[in-house]
């Protein structure tokens, strides 16, 4: 699964707002994430085509949730839009009972803006080269003392995404949801967490430094075999191979 990043407005917008003020652009995770990334590259190019200022807010929490919330609670006016992963529009309102927006309804999307790929990278203190010694040392490892993993939130893409590789191979790993991939990373690099699905935008640069194992045996599996392209050392996974 790869994350893709939709622009959205309210659903009763109009049309974009012509006057002095800045336009504003929520994200509804936190300063560095995926999704935050391509909304600063995409405000610094249209800012100036639009001749003012535009915003980028980070409303992080509730794995998108609570930036989605405050999209549909905004001016329908045209100067309040967002930049929002999938998860947030077609994955939370499956696993939630308590979605604060309809997705249909409140917001109206705009454009796909990109799709994004990720590594399963671990901290080089974990003693595995793939997915199976991943898998073995986890099923090894005392009850008491599991693996941990992290994702910027539950039913995020990082988090759906290793929690499939998991139970399709039976075994135990223990999910730490965070308020921001940031936080995540930073905990991931010292090791109080051990293995991440995070994006590769997040993690390349810790791998191929070695930060995030030996470049020898850095990251276990993609979700894109292009992504491999910048970083020779991540092998994709067997499923793309077939592919």
């Amino acid at each position: 699964m790869q994350r893709r990043h939709l622009l959205a407005l309210t659903a009763a917008t109009p049309v974009l707002a012509q006057d002095s003020r800045p336009a504003r652009m929520l994200v509804p995770y936190g300063a560095g994430n995926i999704t935050d990334q391509v909304a600063r590259v995409l405000a610094d190019a249209l800012g100036p085509r639009w001749g003012g200022r535009l915003v980028v807010e980070n409303q992080p929490g509730a794995s998108g949730m609570l930036g989605a919330q405050a999209l549909t609670r905004s001016p329908p006016d045209g100067s309040v839009f967002a930049m929002i992963s999938v998860a947030a529009l077609a994955i939370l309102p499956h696993v939630t009972r308590q979605m604060r927006y309809d997705p249909l309804t409140d917001l109206a999307p705009i454009a796909s803006v990109s799709v994004s790929s990720s590594f399963m990278a671990v901290h080089p203190s974990l003693p595995v080269r793939n997915l199976a010694e991943l898998a073995a040392h986890c099923r090894a490892r005392p009850a008491g003392d599991p693996v941990f993993y992290y994702s910027p939130g539950n039913a995020t893409v990082p988090h759906l995404n290793l929690e499939a590789i998991r139970r399709a191979l039976d075994f135990p790993m223990e999910h730490v949801p965070y308020r921001t991939s940031a936080a995540g990373n930073t905990d991931l690099l010292a090791g109080r967490v051990q293995v991440t699905m995070d994006s590769a935008s997040l993690t390349l640069q810790h791998m191929l430094s070695g930060a995030l194992r030996p470049a020898r045996c850095a990251p276990l599996s993609t979700t894109m075999t292009a992504a491999t392209r910048c970083c020779p050392m991540c092998p994709p996974s067997e499923r793309q191979r077939r592919d």
